[in-house]
């Protein structure tokens, strides 16, 4: 995520970030990922939940 305008990132914003999860399975033994957000950049206004889910 880029920052606001006020220059701080997400974790800056939020105080908190997610750690860094050394043991998680290889991405080939990973059967399905997918991501949910509501994208504001432009042709998204940011009022509607978009997904992608690849498997």
């Amino acid at each position: 995520m880029k920052p606001g305008q006020g220059g701080k990132s997400l974790e800056e914003t939020a105080g908190n970030a997610l750690t860094v999860g050394f043991d998680v399975p290889e991405a080939t033994r990973i059967s399905a990922m997918g991501a949910w957000g509501y994208p504001a950049a432009p042709p998204f206004d940011g009022l509607i939940t978009h997904m992608c889910v690849r498997p």
